[in-house]
């Protein structure tokens, strides 16, 4: 997703929600961090969202979910997450969650992005390979180090087998995925 796809989805937020703040938790949510996000984002046509009430939720999937005309006009999305389900995120992604005020159609909106380290945390624990993939990129640019990847680790919900996600930070680091040799 460019970064132009992605404010387009927050402004519709932004005009289409009275929550006080956007949480975004998935890969884009590196636009709270870096000015320029590396091309491996651009892998992703989704914005995840997390929001607290299921009136939210119908809102959000109706005006820029997958099913919506946005999608069809835009091809990306905004996919919304039930802030109350169990999800794989360190227990304190909060804390270390990047918060900023973005001006969306001239309304001032907070957004609080999830760090890169917990973000990694995350995609470890679901293990997919375009999660590994995305990991590992991160690492060679230098986004985060495996530190503080560790460091989120340790602070993931017990359900996820903190031992799996060091595990495959463990493969991650040792393998060598060529940046270049991923399809954009």
């Amino acid at each position: 997703m460019r970064k132009e796809q992605f404010e387009k989805i927050l402004n519709i937020l932004a005009e289409s929600s009275s929550a006080p703040e956007i949480f975004i938790v998935g890969s884009q949510a590196l636009y709270g961090v870096l000015d320029e996000i590396p091309r491996v984002a651009f892998l992703s046509n989704e914005v995840d969202v997390l929001v607290s009430d299921e009136k939210t939720i119908d809102i959000i999937e109706k005006l820029v979910g997958i099913t919506s005309e946005f999608y069809f006009e835009y091809g990306c999305y905004a996919h919304a997450l039930d802030i109350k389900a169990n999800l794989a995120f360190p227990q304190d992604w909060k804390t270390n969650a990047i918060v900023t005020t973005m001006m969306m159609s001239d309304i001032p909106v907070k957004c609080v992005f999830m760090s890169p380290a917990d973000l990694c945390a995350s995609k470890l624990a679901a293990g997919r390979k375009k999660d590994l993939e995305f990991v590992n990129w991160l690492l060679r640019e230098s986004i985060v180090d495996s530190g503080e990847i560790c460091g989120s680790i340790k602070n993931l919900p017990e359900k996820y087998q903190q031992s799996d996600a060091e595990y495959m930070l463990t493969k991650v680091v040792s393998q060598t995925i060529s940046p270049s040799s991923m399809e954009i």
